[in-house]
């Protein structure tokens, strides 16, 4: 039971075991009852170097959250259409100063932005693609659960007042269009706004 816990979780495993021990086991003749109480010890070089290993873990797992959110911003600048460019031609500046024709520089700078962008914007549409997908085959699979068409056409109606209450319009003729059927289930004529 014990080996379910980490190191450093003595008092947890020693509670858990506790737990176990205090509701008494019982021979198979019920003759005999025996109760105990656990106290686990870790020798202080083992407890030292556990939590050296916990701490090293720690760095590594702060060092890896720093880095996310140092590339989240980064991301969210190169996506800026004001600040993106600046950025870009300020980070380059030493490049474009240096010899040469600086408008030619500060041209070739742009047009790598430009094709970077370019590269951003459709990474992000592949991951909206892809959760947009995502969602269609929850939605299905919802669907492929209802076996009545008044549930169905329940269904349907509330998805329908979620999609208006989140903002999403036109979705392929009203809800109908998300089971691929092209028929209207609902019940009534949709209202228009």
């Amino acid at each position: 039971m014990a080996s379910k816990y980490r190191l450093l979780d003595r008092a947890a495993a020693a509670d858990a075991m506790n737990s176990t021990l205090s509701q008494g086991l019982w021979d198979h003749e019920r003759r005999l009852r025996v109760e105990g109480c656990v106290r686990i010890r870790v020798p202080k070089p083992t407890r030292e170097a556990a939590l050296r290993r916990a701490e090293e873990e720690e760095a590594v797992r702060s060092a890896h959250a720093r880095e996310t959110v140092e590339l989240e911003l980064l991301l969210d600048r190169l996506a800026d259409p004001v600040l993106g460019p600046v950025w870009w031609v300020s980070r380059y500046a030493d490049l474009q100063f240096a010899t040469g024709d600086p408008k030619q520089k500060v041209n070739s700078v742009l047009s790598a932005f430009e094709q970077l962008q370019e590269t951003l914007h459709a990474a992000r549409v592949n991951q909206i693609s892809d959760e947009k997908l995502l969602v269609r085959q929850k939605i299905e699979e919802v669907f492929s659960v209802i076996d009545d068409k008044a549930t169905l056409s329940l269904a349907l109606q509330v998805m329908d007042r979620t999609m208006e209450h989140l903002g999403v319009h036109g979705m392929g003729g009203g809800a109908a269009g998300f089971n691929g059927s092209g028929r209207n289930l609902t019940q009534g004529p949709r209202a228009e706004s």
